[in-house]
């Protein structure tokens, strides 16, 4: 490492994105569907109508999978989510 780089490490790091990239950014970390509001538009552009009906599957897979997450939560009633479902499920580590 040279003094360079050492002066580049030494700068903080500016604040630059908005309110609603962060939100965007956290939706799309949430599921794997949720990106639908980031590329939506480009899917819709390039695939055509076809787009739609995949986007309705989509929505329809994580119905299911809500629902199944409403019976486990509902069958461990534990805070911590899925670490506190795989500790009951698993046992002690």
């Amino acid at each position: 490492m040279n003094a360079s780089d050492e002066g580049a490490a030494a700068r903080p790091l500016e604040r630059s994105m908005d309110s609603p990239g962060a939100l965007l950014i956290t939706l799309s970390a949430i599921t794997p569907a949720a990106s639908v509001f980031i590329v939506g538009s480009d899917v819709i552009a390039r695939a055509g109508s076809g787009a739609f009906v995949c986007f309705a599957a989509a929505a329809a897979i994580s119905l299911l999978v809500a629902f199944v997450y409403g019976e486990l939560a509902s069958a461990f009633p534990l805070t911590g989510a899925e670490y506190s479902i795989l500790g009951a499920v698993l046992g002690p580590s």
